[in-house]
């Protein structure tokens, strides 16, 4: 995400080119919408000949991602961010790549992949709500993808899929 943000940057510029001193008003009230951290793990930590999981533990890439994701926030903040909608990862256990990775039957998910996203999950949450305490006039919505994808898997036919 450094590198979106460094984007973001270039396009700052030319908004504020464009729109002058209205650039800072149309930032508060723009809707920023993020969603990372899956990559992070499935095609990092959870690849399998990855060293990552000898260097570190669950919890410790885990928080190693959530402090990267907090200053990657406090960024787009200084830059003019105040609105942000932030999705969970979903439930990563349940994509092909885990379940062949695993050897699973294609119809079951893998615990041990899922409670990792639940971990970062918990702590993503978490750290939201201490930018929501903690940086003035901004606003910083969870949204629990991991839910809403197990709503349906686990209901699929009332989506319309057999």
């Amino acid at each position: 995400m450094d590198d979106q943000i460094a984007n973001f940057n270039i396009t700052l510029q030319q908004l504020n080119t464009r729109l002058g001193d209205g650039a800072e008003s149309f930032l508060a009230k723009s809707l920023f919408f993020l969603n990372t951290g899956s990559n992070d793990y499935v095609n990092n930590y959870l690849l399998p000949f990855s060293d990552k999981p000898k260097k570190y533990t669950p919890e410790v890439f885990s928080d190693l991602l959530i402090r990267n994701y907090n200053k990657q926030l406090m960024n787009l903040y200084d830059l003019g961010g105040r609105r942000f909608l932030v999705a969970s990862l979903g439930p990563l256990g349940c994509i092909p790549n885990q379940i062949g990775n695993s050897g699973g039957s294609s119809d079951s998910c893998v615990s041990q992949t899922n409670h990792l996203a639940a971990q970062f999950n918990t702590k993503l949450r978490t750290m939201l709500d201490e930018l929501n305490g903690s940086l003035q006039g901004s606003y910083f919505l969870y949204w629990d993808a991991y839910a809403s994808a197990t709503e349906i898997i686990d209901n699929y036919a009332d989506y319309g899929t057999n």
